[in-house]
């Protein structure tokens, strides 16, 4: 029998499939553009293989009004869980956020984890002072910015690849004939990671993240990794994840520190625009770190608008046990 908390009028009980549609609507609400439904499926089925994943809605009258979650996210620190609630956005300020806390938190004291992240848009400073007030610091805000496509104009020839620039050599992941190209792609996405720690939020350096956030599942494929090279020698790398039909995500883009300040990075960052382009997509999208203002510069040449960002708040809970 599922395990529910019957409060007021409302109920909290763990999600059921048949809740997939009512929580992708309340996600929605946040998003500049709609997730379709399978996408959803698809992220769902990656949270549950991630080793923790558990997800409670609150429901009135038959009516999905809010959810939250904890799970492990690849690339996060070690032992540290990332939690998320949302309310529909025409039921808030009812307590019904706290409501689905309380329930949260008694799994937080009986798993124990190190800490907990959490991400909150920036466009809701009430949300955030919430979480200040319990014990979450701020880390780090993120910017959005999205670049429309529709008068782009691209820059270099992608269907001659190599493209060779000043000396150095641009590729993609599916013209590399090394066999252990993928494996290479992987160890040279931690070794940026690794060499930009202040602009670059992965905290838990391991081979099965890179895998998992250049796989398929999420959207990414071997002709949207672009690789840097000097010669044999690979020094930095952006990499496009498609979010749907018109819509990809410029979702990484770094260049190792000896090759910095050389233009490599912005000329990556044409690249994934002008293939972006050639796949008649709409919009391209990139998150950054307010702190990493060479790429936000590059962004802003490029023609990328900023959009609503979001806060990443952190609580270390060692100090609680």
């Amino acid at each position: 029998m599922l395990q529910e908390v019957i409060m007021k009028k409302f109920i909290i009980r763990p999600y059921q499939n048949k809740d997939i549609k009512s929580i992708l609507s309340i996600y929605n609400q946040s998003r500049g553009t709609p997730m379709s439904l399978e996408q959803f499926k698809a992220l769902d089925l990656n949270a549950k293989h991630f080793g923790y994943f558990r997800r409670y809605v609150l429901e009135e009258n038959n009516s999905i009004l809010a959810y939250g979650h904890l799970m492990k996210r690849p690339g996060s620190r070690e032992g540290y869980l990332i939690t998320t609630i949302q309310v529909d956005q025409s039921h808030r300020n009812k307590g019904y956020g706290k409501a689905i806390w309380d329930r949260l938190w008694s799994l937080i004291q009986r798993e124990k984890p190190n800490g907990l992240e959490t991400f909150i848009l920036d466009t809701e400073p009430i949300s955030k002072e919430w979480a200040e007030r319990i014990g979450f610091k701020m880390q780090a805000h993120e910017v959005e910015s999205i670049l429309r496509l529709k008068d782009y104009r691209p820059r270099y020839s992608l269907s001659k690849v190599p493209i060779m620039l000043d000396g150095l050599q641009y590729g993609n992941l599916a013209n590399e004939e090394s066999l252990d190209k993928w494996e290479r792609a992987c160890r040279l996405y931690l070794q940026l990671c690794q060499e930009n720690p202040q602009f670059i939020r992965i905290d838990h350096l391991a081979i099965d993240v890179a895998k998992y956030i250049l796989s398929p599942n999420r959207g990414v494929s071997e002709d949207s990794i672009w690789i840097a090279k000097d010669q044999e020698k690979w020094i930095g790398m952006t990499v496009l994840r498609r979010v749907h039909k018109k819509e990809m995500r410029n979702a990484f883009t770094a260049v190792c520190t000896e090759y910095q300040g050389k233009g490599i990075g912005s000329i990556l960052k044409y690249i994934a625009s002008d293939f972006a382009y050639e796949r008649k997509i709409a919009y391209l999208r990139t998150f950054n770190l307010s702190a990493n203002e060479a790429m936000l510069a590059i962004n802003q040449r490029m023609g990328y608008k900023k959009q609503s960002g979001q806060w990443l708040m952190e609580w270390n809970l060692a100090e609680l046990y």
